[in-house]
């Protein structure tokens, strides 16, 4: 029952692949192994443990959302830059909730992780330094938006958007609201 050539990569993507199956699942070992076709014994020879599988799975989803923040903000500025930072973040919510729920972090995060925070962070942070803003400014703008977008994203993927109103034009008219309230640099 063992398969040849697994590493923590791998077990790490079929936890990627089952989280993006079903969300609402728990992610627990036995599922992956079973998954992957070993026993879940096997699994500890690759990674420490379920909290070490999600902490793997939580950089790769950082890592992901860090090159999809990247590429929107490229060659834009101001509020350009802001609508596609928030545009980004709301695309890889709902094509993949379940890894885009392990970006939001656990209390007490350090190390490795917390870095990886930053540097997904730091697409949105830089699009606000380059609209002049102070570094203090910019992590309250950026701490603003991720809060709006991810608030609506959470009620967009519950289904709490019920009225008969297109929630494309309300997620515009959140970003509008937005970009008027950032402070000037």
């Amino acid at each position: 029952m063992t398969r040849r050539g697994l590493r923590p990569d791998r077990v790490v993507d079929a936890a990627v692949e089952l989280i993006g199956r079903d969300p609402a699942q728990p992610l627990t070992l036995k599922a992956i192994a079973a998954h992957l076709g070993v026993r879940t014994p096997s699994l500890y020879s690759h990674v420490a443990g379920l909290d070490d599988l999600r902490h793997r799975v939580a950089l790769r989803a950082l890592g992901q959302l860090r090159d999809v923040l990247l590429q929107a903000v490229a060659g834009r500025s101001g509020d350009d830059a802001v609508r596609a930072v928030g545009h980004a973040i709301r695309r890889f919510a709902i094509a993949q909730p379940g890894l885009y729920a392990h970006v939001i972090p656990e209390a007490g995060v350090e190390g490795e992780r917390a870095a990886a925070a930053h540097a997904a962070a730091e697409p949105a942070l830089a699009s606000l330094r380059d609209r002049g803003l102070n570094e203090t400014d910019a992590v309250h703008a950026a701490r603003s938006l991720r809060s709006a977008v991810h608030g609506f994203v959470a009620l967009e993927l519950a289904g709490g958007f019920q009225l008969a109103v297109s929630v494309d034009d309300s997620f515009e008219a959140l970003l509008d609201s937005l970009c008027r309230g950032l402070p000037a640099g």
